[in-house]
Protein backbone atom coordinates (compact mmCIF):
# COMPACT_ATOMS: atom_id res chain seq x y z
CA UNK A 1 0.00 0.00 0.00
CA UNK A 2 1.26 3.90 -0.72
CA UNK A 3 0.49 6.30 1.86
CA UNK A 4 0.57 9.55 0.79
CA UNK A 5 -0.13 12.32 3.28
CA UNK A 6 -1.14 15.46 1.31
CA UNK A 7 -0.50 19.08 3.48
CA UNK A 8 -1.88 21.77 1.22
CA UNK A 9 -3.33 25.21 2.14
CA UNK A 10 -6.85 23.49 -0.10
CA UNK A 11 -9.81 24.89 2.12
CA UNK A 12 -7.93 24.35 4.92
CA UNK A 13 -8.32 20.66 4.70
CA UNK A 14 -5.77 17.91 5.12
CA UNK A 15 -5.86 15.10 2.85
CA UNK A 16 -5.11 11.60 3.49
CA UNK A 17 -5.08 9.15 0.11
CA UNK A 18 -4.47 5.97 0.02
CA UNK A 19 -3.78 4.02 -3.12
CA UNK A 20 -3.79 0.20 -3.31
CA UNK A 21 -3.67 -1.10 -7.21
CA UNK A 22 -6.45 0.46 -8.95
CA UNK A 23 -8.32 1.25 -5.97
CA UNK A 24 -7.99 4.75 -4.26
CA UNK A 25 -9.39 6.08 -1.28
CA UNK A 26 -9.46 10.07 -0.03
CA UNK A 27 -10.07 11.23 3.69
CA UNK A 28 -10.37 14.76 3.94
CA UNK A 29 -10.53 16.10 7.20
CA UNK A 30 -11.84 20.47 6.80
CA UNK A 31 -12.02 23.14 8.48
CA UNK A 32 -15.48 23.23 6.78
CA UNK A 33 -17.98 20.66 5.35
CA UNK A 34 -17.51 20.01 1.28
CA UNK A 35 -20.28 19.98 -0.59
CA UNK A 36 -19.99 16.99 -3.35
CA UNK A 37 -18.54 19.03 -6.10
CA UNK A 38 -15.61 20.15 -4.13
CA UNK A 39 -14.96 16.76 -3.14
CA UNK A 40 -14.72 15.04 -6.61
CA UNK A 41 -12.99 18.40 -7.85
CA UNK A 42 -10.68 17.71 -4.81
CA UNK A 43 -10.57 14.14 -5.45
CA UNK A 44 -9.76 14.79 -9.28
CA UNK A 45 -6.41 17.43 -8.16
CA UNK A 46 -4.93 14.60 -6.24
CA UNK A 47 -5.21 12.01 -8.54
CA UNK A 48 -4.84 13.16 -11.90
CA UNK A 49 -1.28 13.90 -10.70
CA UNK A 50 -0.45 10.59 -9.16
Amino acid sequence: MDLVEFHRIFLFEKVLAFRVGETRFACFQSAQPLDRTTFQTTFQKIFCET
